[in-house]
């Protein structure tokens, strides 16, 4: 069975915000790095300071919840070197780390 990974804004416990499918778990987690370097927030789940991004892994067809590989908690934090406010990762669960 083919394997995609899911990434999801799922900040909000009861809402569920599906962003992409990827074929690799490596193009996954790019998309949170890129937004890192751009200071930029990758869901779009509401006006939250905050926000939760999880890659799924899934099969392809009827597969059920699939399996977490990936956690990103960011934060919108004020950077004092830019005089703004940027999107940041502070805690990432990795299940390779």
């Amino acid at each position: 069975m083919k394997i995609v990974y899911e990434l999801v804004d799922n900040t909000d416990d009861e809402q569920y915000f599906p962003l992409g499918l990827f074929e690799t778990k490596e193009e996954a987690v790019y998309i949170v790095h890129q937004a890192d370097s751009d200071g930029c927030r990758v869901g779009d789940s509401g006006d939250n300071d905050m926000e939760t991004i999880t890659v799924f892994e899934r099969e392809l067809g009827m597969s059920g919840a699939g399996k977490t590989v990936y956690t990103a908690d960011r934060y919108d934090t004020y950077n004092e070197e830019a005089d703004e406010y940027l999107w940041q990762t502070e805690r990432v669960k990795d299940d390779e780390l």
